[in-house]
């Protein structure tokens, strides 16, 4: 997709807290300010963080105010040599919302699924994928305190790629994801999230855990942006301004005539930004 998108108009400069010093975690301490609202805007999300100067085009033609960015894990697929605080804060400067992705363990490859193999697995016994979940969220706290975030109340999302299903399987996933929300809602308390497919990350058996995640972030590539458009989830759950949709896969768009492979999303949600979005025209609602 090509052409130039609605010039945005200006928004006021923020100031964002860097270079906090990592700390163990028996020491952790409330932060500052939390940087945790709801946006009801489009984004979009890519495997690298484009360059300062591209985002900077992007929000001037482009009709996106959020991103996805891709801050660790031990399954991320792309270097990130433009992820760096000083990049955190200009972004944030220029006005974007951030929805910050871990990737980690994912299901195993030949047993729960055949499509991809990847670098480490979540375990099927529960006990010891828990501790995975768990562990994979004190990693990527300690990631967002390294890049300069303002760790509290910041959402934080894990990328849980499908999977075949079958019982074990779904056990599995869910007692990591029941680790991984734990960890995170330890004050300082994030806003723990977690990005699948609708139907085959089996999302909606993520409501029945102890530890339940805060939003959702779907993949359902059906075109169609709205976050009320769902399937295989409970209309009921992640009701209350807790959804964000992938509604459309990897493609090229152009704006400012600079091109990137995005896959487009829209929100209802959280996102790392301290002001709310709310829009009453969203298609995204």
């Amino acid at each position: 997709m090509g052409g130039l998108g609605s010039v945005r108009r200006v928004l006021p400069l923020l100031a964002i807290v860097v270079g906090q010093v990592l700390i163990p975690f028996a020491a952790r301490s409330p932060v500052a300010e939390a940087y945790s609202s709801i946006s009801q805007k489009k984004g979009f999300d890519t495997c690298a963080a484009p360059s300062k100067s591209t985002m900077q085009t992007w929000w001037n033609q482009s009709p996106y105010w959020n991103i996805g960015i891709y801050i660790g894990g031990s399954n991320r697929s792309c270097a990130q040599p433009n992820l760096t605080s000083s990049w955190i804060t200009a972004v944030q400067n220029q006005g974007w919302g951030l929805l910050p992705i871990w990737v980690g363990p994912q299901m195993p490859y030949g047993t729960c699924q055949t499509r991809h193999q990847y670098n480490t697995y979540i375990s099927l016994n529960t006990s010891t994928a828990h501790d995975q979940g768990y562990n994979a969220a004190s990693n990527a706290y300690s990631a967002a305190l390294n890049l300069g975030f303002d760790v509290d109340n910041m959402p934080i999302i894990y990328d849980l790629e499908g999977y075949d299903g079958g019982s074990s399987c779904r056990a599995a996933a869910k007692a990591f994801m029941n680790g991984w929300v734990e960890y995170l809602h330890l004050p300082p308390a994030q806003k723990a999230g977690v990005y699948g497919s609708a139907c085959s990350t089996f999302l909606d058996d993520f409501w029945g855990i102890s530890n339940r995640p805060n939003f959702i972030w779907f993949a359902w590539w059906n075109g169609n942006p709205s976050t009320k458009n769902i399937t295989c989830v409970d209309t009921g759950h992640w009701d209350s301004h807790q959804r964000h949709k992938q509604y459309r896969g990897g493609h090229n768009e152009t704006y400012g005539g600079i091109t990137i492979n995005i896959d487009n999303d829209c929100s209802d949600g959280r996102v790392y930004y301290p002001y709310d979005r709310y829009d009453s025209s969203s298609p995204c609602i």
